[in-house]
C-alpha cells in the first residue's frame, strides 16, 4: 500500500503503508487492477479476506469495501 486513508475501509481492516497485498478473495493478487476487479466483485458492504506481506510476516485481514462518495460526505 502507497497510502492508507485514515478512517476508510482500509484502515478499518488493519491495512498500513509498506504492506503488500499478495491474496484478495483467495486469489494471488499480481497487480493493482487485479486487486480492484477483486474489490468490485465483492461490493459494497460485503466482506473480502485479504493475505497481507508485511515486512515479511504474512497476515490475514478482512476489509469491507465501502461507497467513497459516502465517506467523502463524512
Amino acid at each position: 500500500m502507497v497510502s492508507v486513508a485514515p478512517g476508510g475501509p482500509a484502515a478499518q481492516a488493519g491495512l498500513q503503508q509498506g504492506d503488500v497485498i499478495v491474496a484478495a478473495g483467495g486469489q494471488p493478487i499480481d497487480s493493482a487492477s487485479q486487486l480492484v476487479n477483486a474489490v468490485e466483485r465483492t461490493g459494497v458492504g460485503n466482506g473480502l479476506a485479504l493475505t497481507v506481506n508485511r515486512a515479511g510476516q504474512v497476515l490475514q485481514l478482512q476489509v469491507t469495501p465501502a461507497d467513497l462518495g459516502s465517506l467523502n460526505r463524512g
